[in-house]
């Protein structure tokens, strides 16, 4: 199993500071956690890892990620994840959600 390395996503000024966990080589793949957050690089991210380099951004309020109160509602939270793709320079990612 391949710890993965973390690192502080400044999405700007007044914008949140995002925590997120990289692991792997190969396609950008971008992994958003459900409102259970991220516990532990554990299950099924090692696996993801062995193919794809995996982006896995804690959202506000989880982990170290600051701006919480930057999001009113989903739709807040949906957009959030067009900043972070942008943020991280990605160009189609693939994309695996969990809940939310």
């Amino acid at each position: 199993m391949t710890a993965p390395q973390s690192r502080t996503l400044n999405l700007g000024d007044g914008r949140p500071a995002i925590e997120v966990l990289e692991a792997g080589d190969g396609e950008p793949l971008l992994f958003l956690h459900g409102a259970g957050g991220i516990v532990a690089w554990e299950g099924v991210l090692p696996l993801l890892s062995s193919k794809y380099h995996v982006y896995a951004p804690l959202a506000p309020g989880f982990g170290a990620s600051t701006g919480l109160e930057c999001l009113e509602d989903q739709f807040d939270l949906f957009m959030h994840g067009f900043d972070l793709v942008e943020a991280l320079g990605l160009e189609r990612p693939y994309l695996v959600g969990e809940s939310f």
